[in-house]
């Protein structure tokens, strides 16, 4: 889990709340991740492992690495994520990236992700859940200067 100092070396952030789920009824939950593919070139992806490059952590225990082009395995299954539960996506400046569900790290990866490269929040609605609302400005616990800055290049989802 990442200790608070290396949380305070954060590049990037975004926060959302469940806001639908069809809990019980699939075995993988949400992805969720970031992409340096700008908004206007993602299209329509059937699945956000489409988006090139993009890392991704969650569906059913699963990591997706843009980098390598590979799976891994991951400590979170978002599948039993509840109505009004809120999640936090941390990009270090180490490349990794951190999951926070409820103000408890639940996940943390190396990704590969680039270090300087813009960001942009990527979620995929697969599995238990059905909706998500983003948050305009991310817990102030897992932010600092530098990811606040981000956050507010993230395009609102719509929920």
């Amino acid at each position: 889990i990442l200790p608070r100092r290396d949380r305070d070396k954060a590049i990037g952030a975004y926060a959302f709340h469940v806001t639908s789920t069809t809990k019980g009824r699939s075995a993988e939950g949400l992805a969720a991740g970031v992409t340096t593919c700008p908004p206007s070139n993602v299209g329509s992806p059937e699945r956000a492992e489409l988006v090139s490059p993009a890392w991704l952590l969650g569906f059913d225990g699963a990591t997706w690495d843009g980098t390598t082009m590979e799976w891994g395995y991951s400590t979170w299954n978002p599948a039993g994520l509840a109505i009004g539960d809120h999640v936090q996506i941390i990009v270090t400046k180490s490349g990794m990236l951190e999951v926070v569900v409820n103000n408890r790290s639940v996940a943390l990866h190396t990704m590969n992700i680039p270090a300087g490269a813009n960001l942009y929040a990527l979620v995929d609605l697969v599995g238990a859940a059905t909706g998500i609302s983003l948050d305009t400005a991310p817990a102030p616990e897992a932010l600092t200067r530098e990811s606040a800055g981000m956050a507010r290049d993230i395009p609102k989802a719509s929920s």
